[in-house]
């Protein structure tokens, strides 16, 4: 039997903002109940690992978004701030739980050795019990006698807080979202020029450049059309980044939306050329993040490090190797092409 279809107040009755979040806040909504129905119908399988198979952390990353925007921009700053917190934690359970699969999948398809496989299901369980339980202490879920029963109160909250919420003004809207998308762009090329953001440290500097990155693409989705790719302007000096697979991309594909009578237009050349190294540097994160986890849990069930890494073979990557991969991806595209200092111009020249 299908969960209950919830109960929604009308989007159009609601401002453009509010429906942003009502579109992302929908989209959740019918993840979680898709998993619902599929526990349903196959018990044995978590309702969680349902969940992250519906791809229930995109709408998530865009709820983000849009939070930490009305945070920057306001009206409304206070109250959105608890809101943020719970969009986060329960997209970081579903990032750690995507994470151990992952590892997990791969370390099998390696052949590791059985100790390493067995320590990497625990995690794997581990991580979905953490899921489970935020899905639950938020609201999102409600259980009976431990069980999945039914979609929790959570979404009428958050349908009632946009309800009431005050929210800008397109015009005003447009500037204030201006602004802070340029100095977005000019904060990241500061702390790399400053040495802020040291490359040659791991976490503190390859992962944090690209945890700021991310946020760019991630916005200009989330804003439902309120951004856009400048298609009539000129790509310049970055035009070589703006080839068929980067326009294919779903993550450079922008939405539209008729409603938006006067968007902000993003350069297409500089956002194509930071998405290429948003993915480019995750990709080798990945693999130096496996290659560091996988040693480290040789140690701890007393397995042969050395036979893991070369089962891995040339996935394996070294911090050393991740750095100086890195450090040529940031030298060419942010300070060769400048890619965010163009970004951060074709903003600050829109009225």
């Amino acid at each position: 039997m299908n969960a209950p279809a919830p109960r929604r107040r009308p989007i159009v009755r609601l401002p453009l903002p509010a429906q942003r979040y009502v579109r992302q806040l929908a989209r959740f909504e019918q993840a979680v109940q898709r998993a619902l129905v599929a526990h349903r119908a196959q018990p044995a399988l978590p309702v969680g690992d349902h969940l992250y198979r519906s791809d229930g952390r995109t709408p998530l990353f865009y709820l983000q978004g849009l939070a930490r925007l009305t945070r920057a921009m306001g009206p409304g700053k206070k109250r959105i701030e608890p809101w943020l917190g719970e969009f986060k934690e329960i997209e970081d359970r579903l990032g750690a739980y995507d994470y151990w699969v992952v590892l997990e999948h791969n370390a099998l398809d390696w052949g590791v050795d059985p100790a390493v496989s067995a320590y990497l299901a625990g995690r794997r369980l581990q991580a979905l019990g953490a899921l489970e339980y935020a899905l639950g202490r938020f609201g999102w879920l409600t259980y009976h006698e431990g069980a999945p029963a039914g979609l929790g109160p959570m979404p009428e909250r958050l349908r009632e807080y946009l309800s009431e919420a005050e929210w800008l003004s397109p015009k005003r809207e447009r500037r204030r979202l201006a602004e802070f998308l340029h100095q977005e762009a000019e904060e990241i090329q500061d702390d790399l020029n400053s040495g802020r953001l040291q490359l040659s440290e791991v976490e503190a500097g390859v992962h944090e450049l690209r945890r700021k990155l991310r946020w760019i693409p991630i916005y200009g989705h989330a804003l439902g059309g309120k951004v856009v790719l400048d298609t009539a302007g000129a790509d310049g000096a970055l035009a070589h980044y703006v080839t068929p697979d980067q326009l294919k991309s779903r993550f450079n594909r922008l939405p539209r939306n008729a409603a938006e009578t006067k968007p902000l237009k993003l350069h297409r050349g500089a956002f194509l050329a930071i998405g290429r190294l948003i993915a480019e540097i995750g990709v080798l994160k990945d693999r130096a993040l496996w290659t560091e986890e996988l040693t480290r849990i040789c140690r701890v069930v007393k397995a042969d490090a050395n036979a893991t890494l070369q089962r891995m073979g040339p996935t394996a990557i070294t911090p050393v190797q991740l750095v100086a991969q890195v450090s040529q991806l940031v030298d060419r595209i942010l300070l060769q092409d400048g890619a965010l200092r163009v970004l951060a111009n074709h903003l600050k020249d829109q009225d």
